[in-house]
């Protein structure tokens, strides 16, 4: 997979009373979480080695942590990440941390937000009141918009964590980095207290012109909470400088003086003359391109204390989500591939797959699902579409998944043209006709619905809005031969709508009309 590096942007300051987030500086890259938010950061951490010293993580063990993802755009809907997209991002994180024995899953689905200024700017005090209104309180909330915003624009900001400042304490990520390896990760590591391990380097990163080289014995940026002197290779200082981790050896933002991931060469002395050898695929770190990032045994320390603190319980619940594997893709059936049908109203219908609770179900005019994507998430396996045009080819596929297993693959894809056929109709082998009358039907008057059939099926008989809205369903036997089936229309306003039956071997749809 592609690495990313990762550049958060961050400062805690206050206009109008809200934090405003992702604050950007000028220079070659952004370096994010700083300041006083840095402090809280590397403050919890230390509050929570204080607090767990006697904590012990038993090994062996998963623990879930429920994520709630919202999906931003602006307010007219558009620029949406695509639900693949996000599956994609919570796959990394779960490949990321399974060593660790920490996974994620998705907390009551999506939450789908149209919001101009979070999808722009975050950063915004408008941005601020809708993130507040929208976070969960069970969950880790993640946004995930077009770009990070605020300050000199925060071109290289891709994500950053907000600490609990008023109503916050989420993260947000912009949709074109949701596949950085030690991206979201990251982010999720400063959720769970691990700073920067160049904690107080932020604002200025070492060079030998103005630092000098041994390096001097002050933080150099800011005096920072917390920050008592610069990390030494010795580990003498360990608990208390930079981030207060031993095994992550100093790093004064060397990922910002070296290009890559290769092993650092610059022959930078700590204050005592001893040569730095940083970690470069530190998961926390800056270093770009690594083929792999990895969190210190001291780092899962300390997030496992940050788990086990009585700050973050929300997202501790004890709860083992469904854990089935999903063992295949599923078979697309309804409609056939390279089939023409009528396009008022098409119902889908495909094989379902074991182990899934959920299918995303994709469609679009080009194969490559990349032109106009329509996707939709259901718990069945069928959907009925009555928003396509006439004359057009349709490409259509599914992914199953589960709230935990999202790193799944697709169906095969399949193929369809539209004609001008009142209904789409795709034929049940062993009916040899059926009716629905009376139509027009009366208001509140019932409809029979009168099948022959060469064998006994059975069907679910759905009642449909033309814009694809399910109003009614109902399960039912159709005995060979002759048979009928009565349909309430009570509830139904005056107008037309879908009647279809739908079968293992086929669906069928026909148009009614109440007057």
């Amino acid at each position: 997979m592609k690495k990313i590096l990762l550049f958060i942007g961050i400062m805690a300051c206050t206009i109008l009373a809200f934090p405003v987030m992702a604050q950007h500086f000028d220079g070659v890259h952004v370096c994010g979480l700083r300041g006083t938010d840095a402090a809280m950061v590397k403050e919890q951490m230390m509050q929570n080695r204080e607090d767990m010293r006697d904590f012990v993580h038993q090994r062996g063990a998963i623990t879930y942590v429920p994520v709630k993802l919202h999906l931003v755009a602006d307010n007219d809907g558009e620029g949406r990440i695509a639900e693949r997209a996000a599956l994609d991002m919570l796959c990394i994180l779960n490949e990321a941390y399974l060593i660790h024995e920490i996974q994620f899953y998705l907390s009551n689905g999506f939450n789908y937000i149209d919001h101009t200024n979070l999808y722009n700017n975050p950063s915004s005090s408008a941005a601020y009141i809708k993130m507040s209104a929208q976070k969960v309180n069970n969950a880790v909330n993640i946004f995930i918009n077009l770009t990070i915003g605020g300050g000199g624009g925060g071109g290289t900001t891709l994500a950053y964590y907000q600490p609990p400042i008023g109503q916050a304490d989420w993260i947000v990520i912009t949709a074109g980095n949701v596949y950085g390896e030690n991206v979201l990760p990251h982010e999720i590591g400063h959720f769970f207290s691990l700073s920067h391990p160049f904690y107080g380097w932020e604002d200025n990163p070492w060079n030998e012109a103005e630092w000098g080289n041994p390096v001097a014995n002050y933080a150099p940026s800011l005096a920072v909470p917390g920050q008592i002197q610069n990390d030494r290779m010795d580990e003498s200082n360990c608990t208390v400088a930079a981030d207060g981790i031993c095994d992550t050896p100093p790093d004064y933002l060397f990922g910002f003086v070296q290009s890559g991931c290769g092993n650092f060469t610059g022959e930078v002395m700590d204050f005592l003359g001893e040569v730095v050898d940083p970690m470069e695929n530190n998961m926390m770190s800056y270093f770009s391109s690594c083929s792999s990032y990895e969190f210190t045994p001291d780092q899962v320390d300390a997030i496992y204390a940050s788990l086990g603190s009585g700050g973050r319980n929300y997202v501790n619940p004890g709860t083992t989500p469904n854990l089935d594997e999903i063992t295949a893709v599923p078979t697309l059936n309804l409609p056939e591939d390279v089939s023409t049908i009528g396009f008022s109203s098409v119902t889908f219908n495909w094989d379902a797959a074991p182990g899934a609770t959920h299918y995303l179900f994709e469609i679009d005019r080009l194969s490559g699902f990349g032109f106009q994507p329509q996707y939709y998430i259901t718990t069945d396996p069928g959907k009925t579409l009555t928003n396509l045009e006439v004359d057009r080819t349709y490409y259509w596929r599914v992914r199953p998944f589960t709230p935990l297993k999202t790193c799944t693959g697709y169906s095969q894809v399949y193929s369809f043209t539209t004609d001008d056929s009142p209904v789409s109709t795709t034929e049940i082998a062993s009916v040899e006709n059926w009716l629905v009358r009376p139509n027009p039907v009366a208001k509140n008057a019932n409809v029979m619905i009168e099948m022959n059939s060469s064998e006994a099926f059975d069907a679910e008989v759905k009642v449909y809005t033309l814009t694809g809205q399910l109003l009614s369903a109902a399960n039912n036997t159709f005995a060979q031969g002759a048979s009928t089936l009565e349909v309430s229309t009570n509830d139904l306003n005056t107008g037309m709508y879908i009647v279809s039956v739908q079968s293992a071997k086929g669906v069928m749809t026909q148009k009614i009309v109440v007057r």
